[in-house]
């Protein structure tokens, strides 16, 4: 599924049931060469996550990625996350950007959500969209009738 912001047009969203990324490589950088190093990115990402399950969580080399860096980050509310958001994703405080929702939620093109998405990307020099779900998420269980 692909979604291009209707404002700034920027931020392409490409959903899939692990990774969600951005890629808009020709209008930002004029060639696919940043595609391809944001793959990588998200592949290191990937490999760093599996390394700080069994214990060994160096972060990723930065400089290799600095045309697809900072990374923009969608996560849940939930404070389990806290001690593991960024540092399990290998990627330093520095190139880092980490917004926050009950449940990592886009609730469809005009909500706050990916606002804050397209501006962390467009003010805050954001080049990659990772969305990070997790297991457990008490917002997914609860429903607004819950509430």
């Amino acid at each position: 599924m692909s979604w291009v912001h209707p404002v700034c047009g920027a931020v392409e969203l490409q959903l899939s049931v692990h990774r969600t990324f951005a890629l808009n490589a020709r209008r930002r950088c004029g060639s696919l060469r940043w595609k391809f190093t944001a793959m990588r990115l998200l592949d290191a990402i990937l490999d760093a996550n599996t390394r700080a399950a069994d214990g060994k969580a160096p972060p990723i080399a930065s400089e290799q990625f600095a045309a697809a860096l900072p990374l923009v980050a969608l996560s849940c509310i939930d404070a389990r996350l806290n001690r593991f958001i960024p540092e399990v994703l290998g990627v330093p405080e520095s190139h880092f950007i980490w917004l926050r929702n009950a449940g990592n939620i886009i609730t469809g093109p005009m909500s706050s959500t990916l606002r804050s998405l397209a501006l962390a990307c467009a003010v805050k020099g954001g080049k990659e969209i990772l969305i990070v779900g997790h297991s457990d998420c008490l917002v997914r269980k609860t429903s607004t009738l819950d509430l």
